[in-house]
């Protein structure tokens, strides 16, 4: 099925489209794409010629396998959260499956992305072929995966404050062959709005002891920004100064 002399991408292809005649349908497909997409062998993987850097590595699946998390944006829109705060992924599983043991060995995962291009990266890599390897994902205070009674699935990831300023794809490949992602662009713990100027809050003209002052705040909501339950937060900085010593 693959022709003579068959490149990586036409050797997967016709790998695919054999275990589709022999299964008469698709029941292994997703399985399949899951798998060449975790070697880089995804679909949006290019061949290229017999030569070595005309070639693209590609770790996604399949548009019919990728499935997403309620909430969150569907790639490739970037959904922003704070680095080092959790985030709650839900999702369903496929056929209405709600067993605990949905997702495969070493799932979920997670990998650095170009902010712009969305491709996987290895910080510092020169490579030609960077093979980004994938970090496991965790659970904040070591929480379970669970599901409730209406088959949904929760899974509290816990993000590291390190990824402060970059990138990332949250990956959970089920047993189905299915593919739930999403991707995040992660703030730093003292991100600040660039170009802000420091705001006066209060003059004295005399000296004051104990002065209580209620400090009011209000946070802008982009119509595309997702609303989550749970507590927020922000870091401020105060600073006070005076004239003379």
């Amino acid at each position: 099925m693959q022709g003579c002399n068959p490149g990586l991408v036409v050797a997967r292809a016709a790998i695919i489209a054999g275990a589709q005649v022999r299964n008469n349908g698709d029941a292994d497909t997703c399985t399949l794409w899951a798998t060449f997409a975790d070697r880089g062998l995804g679909y949006s993987a290019v061949q290229g010629t017999t030569g070595r850097n005309d070639n693209d590595e590609a770790f996604d699946t399949h548009p019919d396998c990728l499935r997403g998390f309620e909430g969150v944006a569907a790639g490739p829109a970037l959904t922003t959260v704070g680095a080092g705060s959790p985030v709650g992924l839900r999702f369903s599983a496929d056929n209405g499956y709600r067993g605990l043991h949905v997702a495969t060995k070493n799932n979920p995962c997670t990998r650095q992305v170009d902010c712009q291009t969305l491709k996987t990266v290895t910080p510092g890599q020169t490579a030609i072929t960077p093979r980004p390897v994938p970090v496991p994902a965790v659970t904040r205070g070591g929480a379970p995966l669970s599901v409730d009674a209406a088959g949904v699935y929760h899974y509290p990831w816990q993000t590291d404050d390190a990824w402060g300023d970059s990138c990332r794809e949250f990956v959970l490949t089920a047993k189905t062959g299915a593919q739930h992602g999403a991707l995040f662009r992660l703030l730093a713990a003292t991100h600040a709005d660039t170009g802000a100027s420091p705001t006066t809050v209060l003059n004295y003209a005399n000296p004051v002891a104990n002065d209580a002052v209620t400090l009011a705040f209000r946070q802008a909501i982009a119509a595309s920004d997702a609303l989550r339950s749970g507590s927020y937060s922000k870091t401020l900085t105060l600073t006070l100064s005076t004239t003379e010593p």
